[in-house]
This record gives C-alpha cells, sequence and structure tokens, in this order.
C-alpha cells in the first residue's frame, strides 16, 4: 500500500520489481501490471468478494482514456485530461480575470 496514497496498492515480485498497481476509489479499481499479476488479482479478488468486471473503461479520476493499439497490435491505453485542464483554466480566468501563460 502506498504511504502516499491509501487507495493505490502495489505488488511486486521476488526480485522487488513492481508487477501490478492496483488503484481504488469507492467501489472501482484500476489495474496496471503485467497480464498474469492482473488475472491473480482479478481471480483472488472475485473468490473473496465477488466482483463485476467492465471492459473498456472511458474516465477514471478526471483522465479520459482511449483503447489503442500499436503497429504488434498490443494493446495500449491513452490519457487525456483535456476537460480537467479547460476546467482548472477556466476557473484561474474567471477569478482572476487573467489568461494564464
Amino acid at each position: 500500500q502506498s504511504r502516499v496514497d491509501p487507495c493505490v496498492f502495489y505488488k511486486r515480485n521476488d526480485i522487488g520489481e513492481t508487477i501490478l498497481i492496483a488503484v481504488t476509489h469507492v467501489d472501482d479499481t484500476l489495474l496496471c501490471g503485467t497480464k498474469k499479476a492482473i488475472e491473480d488479482f482479478k481471480i483472488a479478488i472475485k473468490k473473496r468478494f465477488g466482483y463485476t468486471e467492465q471492459q473498456g473503461f472511458i474516465k477514471h479520476l478526471g483522465v479520459w482514456y482511449k483503447e489503442k493499439r500499436d503497429e504488434n497490435g498490443e494493446r495500449y491505453l491513452e490519457a487525456d485530461m483535456h476537460d480537467t485542464i479547460d476546467g482548472i483554466i477556466e476557473t484561474f480566468e474567471s477569478i482572476t480575470k487573467k489568461k494564464p501563460k
């Protein structure tokens, strides 16, 4: 478990490499890691608590995600915070009556 954020959990292998990061928020969990570590985590959680799985999430904690594939067909996620950034700029401009640099 992260000392900075209690909603972030890490799993390391025998040589200390991070193989799984689990980010939780209320009843949502975002997993990043090796395929095996992710599958092992899902199996353990399903046995203990049960869960429903949604493929292809779109937004999590203000970050928008798009699923893409690289030239080898491997899946990856592209993250974008355009809405969050636009909101910060709008708030700054409305409070200060200035444009950010």
